[in-house]
């Protein structure tokens, strides 16, 4: 679990995202941030006999809710377009897993240390 929330931040990175990069959950965040989750659910044996595990890791791009019209934007440039995640992340995190992709996207809103912030939540089907 460790090494596939390592990689998920070091295949953002090497993507050219330059948002702090927090591979757990974290107290605080600098935002604008990437935050990855814990595993939502794990499912073993996904393909036969230890062929391989599933798991769907949530990963939230964090954005200040100072401006709303500020928080649109940059969200609108995570969830589609040149900048998009889900062009970085779907793949094989650069070898750490079998293969991974973005199966979709909500904007929402989460409360980190007790700051309300903006967010796309994507979620990342990962084998490995």
């Amino acid at each position: 679990m460790a090494d596939v929330m390592d990689a998920i931040t070091a295949t953002l990175t090497a993507g050219g995202r330059t948002e702090a990069m927090y591979p757990y959950p974290a107290e605080s965040v600098s935002a604008p941030a990437v935050v990855v989750g814990y595993p939502k659910e794990i499912e073993y044996d996904a393909v036969f006999r230890r062929g391989s595990d599933r798991a769907e890791f949530p990963v939230y791009f964090v954005v200040t809710r100072n401006s709303p019209q500020a928080a649109r934007d940059a969200l609108s440039a995570i969830v589609a377009g040149a900048d998009s995640l889900k062009e970085l992340l779907d793949g094989d995190l650069g070898g750490a897993v079998g293969a991974c992709r973005v199966t979709n996207c909500q904007v929402t809103f989460i409360d980190v240390g007790g700051v309300p912030y903006a967010a796309a939540e994507l979620t990342l089907e990962v084998y490995s």
